[in-house]
């Protein structure tokens, strides 16, 4: 099995850098991983979030080299979504994390969130990037369970890589993953063959479950998994359904 942290995320270097970092390079390491490692069979990918949506795009230009996928919190990159999971939809559903997000936007960029984030995640003062990488990757933490606590959401930010993955997420979406409009679902047709596995969250706001139907909709070997859940693979119906099909694959 082996895990990869994309560039500028995690333990890659150099942390939080978006230079030469687009989906084309993305794609391109997974090949120079694979070659490091020594593996030329066909493989097995699992992803979810941007995840599922590097594992598509990868899977369409190198179908050859993929011999199922399993995909959870399908996003699609379509034209429409960019930046939805910050828009009205979350506002509507969890008034109280918006609220929260927008704590630190001032009366004067209130209109445009995410371009104030963007900017605000490229300071060169690392004391402002780290306050709102936090506050960024806390929204997101805090809408992608049902029923999480205000403690759990903060115990979860302790482990992990808060700041790449909110500057990372702010440059690929403002950019729109670096892929044309409707990219995936166009040429879904040069993965139709690869046996695939979706699970969704019915409950999911930060990846809209109509592209988990819409993406099925386009493969006729996709099993798709809608569970009683938000966007959180730990979720117990996700996890369980992810299991399975770890398991199967």
């Amino acid at each position: 099995m082996l895990f990869f942290d994309q560039r500028g995320s995690a333990r890659s270097k150099p942390f939080g850098s978006i230079k030469a970092n687009t989906t084309d390079h993305l794609v391109e390491d997974i090949n120079k991983l694979l070659d490091h490692v020594g593996w030329s069979d066909p493989v097995h990918f699992f992803g979810g979030s941007w995840g599922s949506t590097l594992i598509l795009v990868y899977a369409i230009r190198y179908p050859e080299k993929v011999k199922s996928m399993i995909l959870r919190g399908i996003y699609l990159s379509l034209p429409e979504q960019y930046d939805l999971f910050m828009l009205d939809q979350v506002e509507r559903f969890r008034p109280d994390a918006w609220a929260q997000l927008m704590e630190l936007v001032p009366e004067d960029r209130q209109h445009e969130p995410c371009l104030y984030y963007a900017e605000m995640l490229q300071h060169e003062d690392p004391e402002v990037r780290q306050k709102h990488a936090y506050a960024y990757s806390y929204y997101e933490i805090s809408i992608s369970s049902l029923n999480s606590t205000a403690e759990e959401n903060h115990e979860i930010m302790k482990n992990f890589a808060y700041e790449s993955m909110a500057i990372m997420e702010s440059h690929y979406t403002r950019q729109q993953c670096f892929l044309p409009d409707n990219y995936i679902l166009e040429n879904a047709s040069k993965i139709a063959q690869i046996p695939t596995v979706i699970v969704h969250g019915m409950y999911d706001i930060v990846c809209l479950p109509c592209q988990a139907h819409w993406l099925a909709e386009k493969l006729p070997k996709a099993e798709l998994h809608m569970t009683v859940s938000g966007h959180s693979s730990s979720s117990p119906e996700t996890k369980a359904q992810l299991i399975e099909a770890v398991r199967k694959a």
